[in-house]
């Protein structure tokens, strides 16, 4: 198993969180709003759309929230900051090969990211549904005409 540290990911996935941490307050708010008009009254209703907006914006480690005498409350959490902090930047490239470096690990990695994107565009514009082979000679044949088609 190697972990890797990436100032480029870190970079990136920094600018999400910053995104979403100021996004999804936003969005809170706006239900809470709703809960207090009475737009929505149902503790069901009202949990399903907290939830929701937290999952779209992946925010759902760092804020808590609850229904307080009918009210919506919502906070941030400053643990999960810092704990999302340290783990920017930082991925994990599970291996069976122990005489493989790191750099050899990444770049097989990225090759293994560019066959599953090829094999991806290939069912997108051929239309290939899957297919359930029981016998594995017709399983290596389906690959292998897969393959062929995505060479070609």
């Amino acid at each position: 198993m190697i972990v890797i540290d990436s100032d480029e990911r870190r970079g990136r996935e920094q600018a999400k969180r910053e995104q979403a941490m100021e996004r999804a307050p936003q969005k809170l708010e706006k239900l809470k709003d709703r809960v207090a008009a009475g737009d929505l009254n149902r503790s069901e209703k009202i949990g399903a759309t907290a939830e929701r907006i937290m999952q779209r914006y992946h925010v759902y480690r760092c804020f808590d929230w609850k229904l307080d005498g009918g009210s919506f409350v919502f906070s941030q959490s400053e643990t999960c900051l810092g704990r999302e902090r340290k783990i920017e930047g930082k991925y994990v490239i599970a291996t069976g090969e122990k005489e493989l470096g790191i750099l050899d690990a990444v770049a097989m990695y990225k090759e293994l990211i560019e066959v599953e994107r090829g094999f991806r565009q290939l069912k997108d514009v051929m239309a290939m549904r899957p297919a359930y082979h029981q016998i594995e000679p017709r399983v290596k044949a389906h690959i292998f005409v897969a393959a062929l088609a995505l060479l070609v």
